[in-house]
């Protein structure tokens, strides 16, 4: 049975991560706990690493939508960012991302001293399948 394109798109930022960080620790479907909601979410992609004894974690959500990601798909993604504690947070859609929501990824991160990054991938895979990634 064939998986459904979210899961390969999925399992496709995973591949990806594992050759960008060969040092870290990068699981799909993983599960990281909630402050906020005292319960775990699950996360598309997390990375840990470690670096002179702090662990580091990455968190990664993928969209494989028709159309850009919009300003929710942010709100959400922040929210998982700050009730998770981790120290970052990628958004990839492979439709890209409205103006709206590459704003609010600016001014979230304009607040929380985190860094965004809007970037076109550029890897031997098939473009029709990666696209753009939102660090938050």
């Amino acid at each position: 049975m064939t998986e459904p394109k979210w899961k390969e798109f999925e399992k496709l930022a995973t591949e990806i991560y594992e050759q960008l960080q060969p040092y870290a620790v990068v699981k799909h479907d993983d599960k990281v706990y909630d402050m906020e909601s005292e319960s775990d979410r699950q996360i598309d992609v997390s990375i840990r690493f470690n670096v002179k004894g702090r662990e580091y974690l990455t968190i990664v959500q993928t969209k494989n939508l028709k159309t850009p990601a919009d300003v929710n798909t942010v709100d959400e993604l922040s929210g998982v960012l700050r009730g998770t504690g981790a120290d970052r947070a990628v958004l990839i859609c492979k439709s890209g991302f409205t103006k709206g929501a590459v704003k609010k990824a600016e001014n979230f991160t304009k607040n929380s001293a985190k860094k965004v990054e809007k970037q076109s991938i550029e890897l031997e895979v098939d473009p029709n399948r990666w696209t753009e990634f939102l660090a938050i």
